[in-house]
């Protein structure tokens, strides 16, 4: 019966090349990803009544990820580095063993979609992607609890967004522990979909005016309710 093998730190990115000792091993929580996707947003949203919150919520996170979008394609594709596994990618097109240094470069530029996606290290998309979805989810479920407000005693609720960052940071480290990141692809996408997530939470969401403020908490003026950034309607002058 065949048995799938744990393959040594040092034989991993060649495990993709057909061993059959090593096994296929998926490290990308690829089912945590989806959960996060929907249950997150639902339990976010979950009590309020206002369907501005939820759009601000949705427009924010897509915003969020459009933004690093446009930074992590474009630096890819400049940057050119290789992946970990870029060898055993070369083995599944066929390329031989670099004996001709001539011969081998030549053959390095065969056009297969998976040797030109081999060159596309830099930075970590998943990486940037899980910190650009996650951040501003983050930063709506601690302004929604009251974080940010100027009562006493309410710091501890930033922990709140502590598991969100938690599932991109486990996400990042997945690609390494996968061969298909380095740490410095990581941590250029972290950086990436940290400032994407930080520019679309500025750019969707502003306070609320001091009059409108609501009260809780026996009196103390909470955290501003999120807002769609939409200019208010202006009534046409009376002539």
């Amino acid at each position: 019966s065949s048995r799938s093998v744990r393959c040594p730190r040092q034989h991993r990115a060649l495990k993709r090349a057909g061993d059959p000792q090593c096994g296929r091993f998926w490290h990308v929580p690829v089912l945590l990803c989806a959960a996060s996707s929907l249950a997150f947003p639902i339990g976010a949203v979950r009590g309020m009544t206002a369907m501005d919150e939820c759009v601000a919520l949705a427009l924010m996170q897509l915003r969020s990820i459009a933004l690093n979008a446009l930074m992590t394609e474009p630096t890819k594709l400049l940057a050119g580095n290789l992946r970990p596994d870029f060898i055993a990618r070369l083995k599944r097109a066929g390329v031989p063993p670099p004996a001709d240094r001539r011969e081998f470069v030549h053959m390095c530029n065969v056009t297969s979609d998976e040797v030109v996606t081999g060159r596309k290290s830099f930075p970590s998309g998943h990486t940037s992607t899980s910190f650009a979805a996650m951040v501003p989810l983050a930063l709506f479920i601690v302004r929604r609890a009251g974080a940010f407000g100027h009562g006493r005693g309410s710091s501890w609720r930033l922990l709140l967004g502590a598991p969100f960052l938690a599932v991109a940071f486990g996400i990042g480290i997945s690609r390494n522990r996968d061969e298909w990141h380095h740490f410095v692809d990581i941590t250029a996408g972290a950086v990436i979909g940290i400032f994407a997530g930080l520019l679309a939470y500025r750019l969707s969401m502003e306070p609320i005016p001091a009059a409108d403020r609501h009260v809780r908490d026996g009196g103390s003026v909470a955290d501003d309710r999120p807002i769609p950034a939409v200019a208010p309607r202006r009534e046409p002058p009376v002539l």
